[in-house]
């Protein structure tokens, strides 16, 4: 319960879905967690085609550091 509960505090949640669960092919699980928790969705750069063939409300690569800020 403390997890949702945290979750509920969030100001901008998103879930983060690598490379870890390109093997496993979890990404139809991830979609479904997205959907069912209304958070969207990023990738690890290595991950960004985890979610290719499934219905989730990506938002993207996240580059961390890589990126300079807006």
């Amino acid at each position: 319960m403390r997890f949702l509960e945290t979750l509920a505090r969030a100001k901008s949640p998103v879930l983060m879905a690598g490379v870890g669960g390109a093997p496993l092919r979890t990404g139809r699980q991830v979609a479904a967690l997205s959907r069912r928790l209304g958070l969207p969705v990023v990738t690890s750069f290595m991950g960004r085609g985890l979610l290719a063939d499934h219905d989730a409300p990506l938002l993207g690569t996240y580059m961390g550091v890589a990126v300079s800020p807006r």
